[in-house]
């Protein structure tokens, strides 16, 4: 069988556009899903109708049994696992002093402990396979970011996470990077007004929001094996933030 990759939360945004990249690429993908069925089937849908293939996982990676569950159901039926991807996330915007607590505890379980739970399963049949992790985190992980303080501390922790990670398993030859994409036209972003986004672009070089595409095929490359020497890596991408 081909190589097969588990794309958490790839029903929409950067994680579909990975998964879609990984099956142009002949990669069977695992689109993983939390709640919305729909979506993800018509990402299937898109990935077939382009020649690719994979299946769809409905999976809460927050919790640990779960995520453990995927991830052994999807090596009994491929046989195999060669890629994770921990794309899945959330954002939270506002005042920290305004934070309540079940925000910050949904931003911890789900882009920090899901991270965890998903990479924990999978790592005893990426050795077999001697396969890459890619993680994304943010571009706030390293600037910082007023009215995201949350979501940026769970993206640091990301950070730190890969490259630590990465010293672990490279001795077993499991490589571990991590993507921190800038402003990127996805809707996680949509709460922003069309003024804000002007805003923003005004201080990137490229002069132009990001594209889900240009996180996917720096994804792509980070996962190949064109990228064999390429380890505990944060890759920015984000036009040029000046």
């Amino acid at each position: 069988m081909n190589k097969v990759a588990i794309v958490t939360g790839s029903s929409r945004g950067i994680g579909k556009s990975i998964a879609m990249e990984l099956a142009e690429n002949g990669i069977f993908v695992v689109i993983n899903y939390k709640s919305n069925r729909a979506r993800a089937e018509a990402t299937l849908e898109e990935i077939r109708g382009a020649g690719g293939n994979g299946i769809l996982y409905q999976a809460d990676i927050s919790n640990f049994k779960e995520a453990g569950q995927m991830v052994t159901e999807i090596v009994a039926l491929c046989g195999r696992l060669d890629i994770l991807v921990n794309n899945a996330g959330l954002s939270h915007h506002g005042l920290l002093m305004e934070m309540a607590e079940a925000d910050y505890d949904l931003l911890m379980d789900t882009n920090l402990k899901g991270t965890f739970n998903v990479t924990r399963h999978a790592l005893a049949h990426l050795l077999a396979t001697k396969g890459a992790i890619l993680n994304i985190s943010s571009i706030w992980s390293q600037a910082g970011a007023a009215n995201e303080v949350a979501y940026a501390m769970t993206k640091a922790g990301i950070n730190a996470f890969t490259k630590s990670l990465a010293k672990e398993m490279a001795p077993m030859g499991i490589r571990v990077n991590s993507i921190a994409p800038g402003l990127i036209d996805t809707e996680m972003n949509g709460n922003l007004t069309k003024e804000e986004k002007d805003q923003m672009v005004c201080y990137l070089a490229s002069n132009r929001m990001g594209t889900a595409h240009d996180v996917a095929r720096a994804a792509v490359f980070l996962l190949s094996e064109e990228a064999s020497y390429i380890n505990g890596q944060i890759l920015t991408i984000d036009g040029g933030l000046i």
